[in-house]
């Protein structure tokens, strides 16, 4: 098999199948919580409430401004996103479990239901920040035309995670205990992160290595549009798409090895 095969197979299938992943999609986004009191407002509820946690927390641990933003700015730029990457792959990753009936009868391919699930992190990564462009008003920053680079920052972050998902999501089927050991390590990946604290108060050795950590480069990206109005640098926009195509390559290739494996076991 072709090194780059599985991946070119990949971008054709979800190009392909565009129109049903974006339907579903929002079907997806839609029903979530459907059966709730609140139903898709569960989607604000929930970051709001966790930001507003950390923040009477760690208020008391750290300065009132951190790089020279209030300490609730400058977690909330980083948090959101982080949200939405670990609720795509942790959703995602119980994908195929979830649509074991679909895809046993259809000739879909199964990747489109991962790029699904990403599109509607997406959707959910977009409704966040729309709502922290009223809190970076109320705390006197400013905002600039950078900010329309903030959604191809948000899609190419979501594309990461639909990446690890091409690996995990057919492991999980394979090994049920993929499931379990993903939900422990998410938390753990979260705080190797700097999103509740500064990367400047690491050892100037970890900081060099951040680079090498995937999200860094992203959520690095998202702070610097929404906080200081500065756009990704070249060096940043060449690390974000490279660890894109490098776990691109991965992924599919992975998948492509597993999935008549997973369609066996389903």
């Amino acid at each position: 098999m072709n090194f780059f095969n599985p991946s070119f197979h990949t971008l054709k299938h979800l190009y392909l199948h565009q129109a049903y992943i974006g339907g579903n999609a929002f079907n997806e986004l839609r029903y979530r919580h459907a059966g709730t009191g609140l139903g898709i407002f569960w989607n604000i509820c929930q970051p709001i409430l966790e930001l507003t946690v950390y923040t009477v927390i760690f208020s008391w641990l750290f300065p009132r401004t951190i790089k020279g933003m209030p300490f609730i700015l400058y977690l909330s730029s980083g948090l959101f996103v982080w949200r939405s990457f670990a609720s795509c792959i942790l959703r995602g990753s119980i994908v195929y479990r979830e649509k074991a009936p679909l895809i046993g009868q259809t000739t879909f391919p199964p990747e489109i239901h991962i790029a699904e699930i990403c599109i509607s992190s997406v959707l959910v990564s977009f409704i966040y920040y729309a709502l922290l462009i009223p809190l970076v008003l109320l705390f006197g920053a400013q905002l600039s035309p950078t900010l329309f680079i903030l959604p191809v920052v948000l899609i190419l972050f979501q594309a990461m995670a639909f990446t690890f998902n091409l690996m995990i999501a057919p492991l999980c089927v394979l090994i049920p205990d993929i499931r379990e050991i993903i939900q422990t390590l998410m938390p753990l990946w979260f705080w190797t992160l700097p999103i509740i604290y500064p990367e400047t108060i690491l050892p100037p050795h970890w900081q060099k290595i951040l680079y090498l950590n995937p999200p860094y480069v992203f959520i690095k990206s998202v702070q610097d549009i929404v906080l200081y109005q500065s756009s990704p640098t070249a060096h940043t926009w060449l690390a974000m798409m490279g660890w894109l195509s490098v776990l691109l390559l991965t992924g599919a290739l992975v998948h492509a090895k597993l999935q008549n494996d997973v369609r066996e076991s389903l």
